[in-house]
């Protein structure tokens, strides 16, 4: 399987799904799904979910605009939770970013005993990317680096303040 047959088999679950057919749109994806954990080499499975994610959550291609962004289906999540968990190990980015943009400030169904945290790979990820950091990772990481500090504005401000003078990039 390639990425173009991947997405046209995602592309059948949201139109079903946007048509009103639910079940039958769950039931599909759940088939879809397990074919693909199956019959997928673990290399090829990894470029094709890379990918995904990629468009997903930086060219913002998928769903559209009727679902909201962070809503993924079940079975899908399920795929990304062990792809990812399996990259965040690795410190792999921007995998390390995704992971906590998916999973990151809500429960995960897929991890129910809370083994995997995504806060502290997120933190993980700031401490890795300060070297080479871009644009993109450092607006993400300084809009979530303060949300533990109870999120007020001149938290915010100081934090600001300190990123500016250890990266000396803005």
């Amino acid at each position: 399987m390639d990425y173009e047959q991947f997405i046209t088999e995602i592309k059948k679950y949201w139109d079903l799904r946007k048509k009103g057919l639910k079940k039958q749109a769950n039931s599909f994806l759940f088939t879809f799904t397990k074919s693909f954990k199956e019959n997928v080499p673990d290399a090829d499975a990894d470029a094709i979910l890379f990918q995904f994610c990629r468009e997903y959550l930086d060219e913002m291609k998928f769903p559209g605009d009727s679902l909201p962004r962070r809503h993924l289906p079940f079975q899908l999540t399920k795929l990304l939770d062990n792809y990812l968990c399996r990259e965040c190990e690795k410190d792999q980015m921007p995998q390390m970013r995704w992971a906590y943009q998916i999973f990151g400030n809500s429960y995960n169904p897929h991890d129910p005993m809370l083994e995997h945290d995504f806060y502290p790979i997120l933190k993980r990820a700031y401490m890795l990317c300060m070297k080479n950091v871009t644009c993109r990772q450092f607006s993400f990481i300084l809009e979530n680096s303060w949300i533990p500090y109870g999120g007020g504005s001149i938290i915010f401000r100081r934090v600001v303040e300190l990123q500016k003078k250890s990266l000396k990039i803005l």
